[in-house]
């Protein structure tokens, strides 16, 4: 894309917007192993720790063997509710997608809209 593309979006007052591309992160949030929230993940960082663990047993039973990986905790929790869902529908909703409408919600709370 050239460079003429990037300045033609307009303010309230019908200025050019100055197209400098510059972002702000003002808002975050996530959900990894060993770490529920980013203050969480930051202390994991500092402690230089990791989150790897063994199988948990009601994720593929205790035939599974021995094995590690990373894992979420408590991803079977979600209020339906909360997000104008039925919990009949929430069923039907893949986790991952649970996951990402609380994680927006938390990122936009974060950033304080």
């Amino acid at each position: 894309m050239s460079n003429e593309y990037l300045c033609t979006e307009t303010n309230d007052t019908g200025e050019t917007a100055s197209g400098s591309g510059r972002i702000a992160i003002v808002g975050l949030s996530c959900r990894l192993p060993g770490a529920s929230d980013p203050d969480a993940f930051w202390s994991m960082l500092r402690k230089g720790s990791d989150a790897l663990a063994d199988v948990p047993a009601k994720r593929f039973g205790t035939g599974a063997g021995k094995y590690y990986g990373g894992f979420l905790d408590q991803v079977e929790r979600f209020d339906p509710g909360f997000f104008g869902i039925s919990p009949r529908e929430a069923v039907m909703v893949d986790p991952q997608q649970r996951l990402m409408l609380e994680l927006a919600w938390e990122a936009l709370e974060d950033a304080g809209i």
